[in-house]
């Protein structure tokens, strides 16, 4: 049977680190490690995993400050296990999580590398804003399809996929070359050399914060990865696949005056159903399970 785990690379994550792992509390099946990696936190975060002795956490510090990807890729490298799940500080994994990964593994084709479920939309007061039910059975898409849907921007939410970690060390690991696209870029490397199985099922809350403010300093890094993906990583892609280019460059998705007609009502009834979803969602959190931390 796979092994799993769940990798948290953290700093001063103490605002929701606590509801975090009350999710990992609430597992079913219980992961067979988790690796909190703190990168110097000055906040309580050390102390806030103290309240947690139950969950066996193992947590580790490198012998300096890392970048984003640095801390991404030390935690992970941590692990022992087969799998596992990287999750966020600020975001959570449904009770059943662990168990449905772990059934989903004992089926699956070793040439799969990540298997990726769907994630709700909470906000900075975990007030649910985009509630999900999903159906339908796995897909495992093919190398173009994926890159096509995920060539400039990310479609896969973090907030809760799995990652064999053979395929991660295959690929180069999450790459550290990139500031803020490690992620994309990771899973388009991925996909090169291994299948990517997108789930249906919905196993992860992923936090979104309104009132941020927007730092210059993060949009220069963007914009300078950007710079670095174009010479590299997109160049590869798109010498192989030449429509990648159109799609890349492409802001606004071309649709004949039929689709346009259609555009409108069909947005309308898309939000109309999001909005039941959601409420029904909330009022499950409220009169039974929703399985994660009410």
């Amino acid at each position: 049977m796979a092994s799993i785990a769940i990798a948290i690379p953290n700093l001063n994550g103490a605002n929701y680190l606590h509801e975090t792992l009350i999710s990992l509390r609430n597992q079913i099946d219980k992961p067979d490690e988790i690796i909190f990696s703190d990168n110097y936190s000055d906040d309580e975060s050390l102390e806030i995993v103290k309240l947690f002795p139950d969950l066996n956490i193992r947590v580790i510090q490198p012998d300096r400050f890392l970048g984003m990807s640095e801390n991404w890729n030390y935690v992970a490298d941590q692990t022992k296990s087969d799998w596992f799940f990287l999750l966020s500080n600020d975001d959570l994994l449904r009770d059943t999580a662990v168990k449905k990964l772990r059934k989903m593994l004992s089926e699956l084709a070793p040439n799969i590398g990540v298997v990726s479920f769907k994630s709700e939309i909470i906000d900075e007061n975990s007030r649910l804003v985009l509630g999900k039910y999903r159906f339908g059975k796995p897909k495992l898409r093919e190398e173009f399809e994926f890159l096509k849907q995920n060539i400039k921007f990310l479609h896969i939410n973090a907030a809760s996929v799995a990652i064999k970690k053979d395929s991660w060390i295959d690929v180069g690991k999450f790459p550290q070359e990139y500031t803020v696209l490690h992620d994309l870029v990771f899973y388009q490397r991925t996909v090169m050399k291994w299948g990517i199985l997108e789930s249906k099922e919905v196993l992860g809350r992923y936090r979104i914060y309104h009132n941020r403010p927007k730092s210059e300093i993060r949009l220069n890094l963007v914009m300078e990865d950007f710079r670095t993906y174009e010479k590299s990583d997109l160049k590869f892609h798109t010498e192989k696949y030449p429509d990648l280019n159109v799609i890349y460059n492409s802001e606004v998705e071309h649709r004949s005056d039929t689709l346009n007609s259609l555009a409108e009502p069909i947005n309308l009834l898309r939000n109309v159903v999001l909005s039941i979803m959601t409420t029904c969602r909330r009022l499950q959190a409220v009169f039974d399970s929703s399985g994660f931390p009410n």
